[in-house]
């Protein structure tokens, strides 16, 4: 089992000058020589290669969702962990951070091409059993400290507007709705219209029809994954 968080046991202290190794053991010390610290740190590299080989092989439960839910016990030494279900289907999720503790939180983000993508608004806490989570499989995600998280949120959050903010129509002509290119919909879980219905239509799909009158504002209200929310104005003048 991989050990939830933390450093080995026992600091290095500096070298005597007899030229041997101080190395603490439990409360007191003991003198080893160099070739003992070498068979020393050849079993750490050992041990922590058997933790990174034994974290990659987690198996999950595949939940109500379609979603492999697994319980991810990362340390100092294993900082990415596969999972996979018996089915073979998997996800792999990094952790970035210089440690773990019991308690602290996290939130989850999928990585896609370089990017970082919002999945869901959880908030992940760190346990003595392990990080419990649920993701969907074929994709790679990474878990950021909440304060990282706000801040990678915050600049998806700058990237959702309009490609225009105004859009010249004559009655019965229709164009579709567009957001700003820099806006990556895998952020996006819903968009919703208010308007004046007397005035124009908008299908399912953000395609505006200009109906009657001058001029019409509408209400673009988008909804993040996150669960937050922006909306957006939009005028449509009418010919």
């Amino acid at each position: 089992t991989v050990p939830s968080g933390g450093t080995s046991s026992g600091g290095m202290t500096p070298a005597p000058s007899g030229g041997s190794t101080v190395v603490a053991v439990g409360g007191g010390s003991a003198v080893t020589t160099g070739t003992e610290k070498k068979e020393a740190e050849k079993k750490e590299d050992g041990a922590a290669k058997e933790q990174s080989e034994s974290a990659a092989a987690v198996v999950g439960e595949v939940s109500k969702k379609g979603e492999i839910s697994a319980s991810l016990k990362f340390s100092s030494e294993v900082k990415e962990i596969k999972v996979e279900d018996k089915a073979g289907n998997s996800y792999s999720i990094k952790i970035e951070a210089d440690e773990i503790k019991t308690g602290d939180k996290f939130k989850v983000f999928e990585v896609k091409d370089g990017k970082y993508l919002l999945v869901n608004g959880n908030t992940y806490i760190a346990a003595e059993n392990g990080l419990a989570v649920s993701l969907k499989s074929g994709a790679d995600y990474v878990l950021l400290s909440e304060e990282s998280a706000k801040a990678q949120a915050e600049k998806i959050t700058e990237t959702v507007k309009l490609s225009k903010e105004s859009l010249t129509l004559t009655a019965g002509k229709s164009r579709k709705i567009k957001f700003d290119t820099a806006l990556d919909m895998g952020n996006v879980k819903k968009v919703s219209y208010v308007y004046n219905k007397n005035k124009v239509s908008i299908s399912k799909v953000g395609v505006v029809t200009a109906k009657s009158g001058k001029s019409a504002t509408v209400k673009v209200k988008v909804v993040l994954k996150n669960g937050q929310t922006k909306t957006l104005k939009l005028k449509v003048v009418m010919k």
